[in-house]
């Protein structure tokens, strides 16, 4: 559709279709509005400003020492989990690989 086509169909309208248009495209040019402000609000918040654009010097290693380390890493706070049960750590071999290794145990060697 053309510019002008669509302006006939609009001015072709009833009085009641062209309240119900102009309040549709009126909520619409709304909403549009909210969301680009919305949008530039974001854009200015994550505009860096000279403080914020230098990242602060790294440390050297040498220059901390295991005692602080320890305490930034606050390992005080770390839960401790005991395993009593250590059938969760080793797991037991497949049946089928169990009764070859049997086997292999119990037959005769070359030596005897």
């Amino acid at each position: 559709m053309t510019k002008g086509e669509i302006l006939a169909q609009y001015k072709n309208l009833s009085p009641e279709d062209r309240r119900s248009f102009d309040r549709w495209l009126r909520g619409n040019a709304v909403v549009g509005s909210i969301f680009g402000v919305a949008l530039v609000a974001i854009a200015l918040g994550g505009l860096q400003t000279q403080e914020t654009a230098t990242a602060p010097a790294p440390t050297s290693p040498q220059t901390i020492s295991v005692q602080e380390l320890h305490g930034l890493a606050h390992l005080d706070n770390l839960r401790v989990d005991h395993i009593h049960n250590q059938a969760l750590v080793f797991a037991a071999p497949e049946p089928a690989a169990r009764s070859a290794a049997l086997m292999q145990d119990s037959a005769p060697s070359a030596d005897d």
